[in-house]
């Protein structure tokens, strides 16, 4: 693991554990003021993921599928309190997808659904 970047271990919905380390529902700001959108949903190319009240510092997004296996992971670095960034998915298999955002203890969920062309 590259110093800098958290590796979430798992996602339940009472904790998450990052690099090892478990967060629980009180110590996380669920939803607290990080706010994501994502359109269009369902989509099958492209997706546009949009973080609004980011603060300084980078932000972790990790897409999961339905059975809690992870299969996608990025990393911004807001300039700014908004971020608007375009995602390919077409390596994503047809589904649900979870992605989760944790900028720092705030962490927040929304679902997407991967449809064919």
């Amino acid at each position: 693991i590259s110093p800098g970047i958290q590796t979430v271990n798992s996602i339940t919905e009472k904790a998450i554990t990052l690099n090892e380390q478990t967060l629980t529902n009180k110590e996380l700001t669920n939803n607290g003021n990080l706010k994501i959108s994502i359109f269009p949903n369902p989509a099958n190319e492209v997706i546009t993921l949009h973080v609004k009240n980011a603060s300084e510092g980078k932000i972790d997004v990790y897409f999961s599928d339905m059975s809690g296996r992870k299969v996608k992971t990025l990393q911004l670095m807001p300039n700014g309190s908004t971020v608007a960034l375009a995602i390919p998915i077409q390596e994503l298999q047809l589904g649900i997808y979870i992605i989760t955002v944790v900028q720092g203890k705030s962490i927040t969920q929304t679902k997407f659904v991967k449809t064919a062309l």
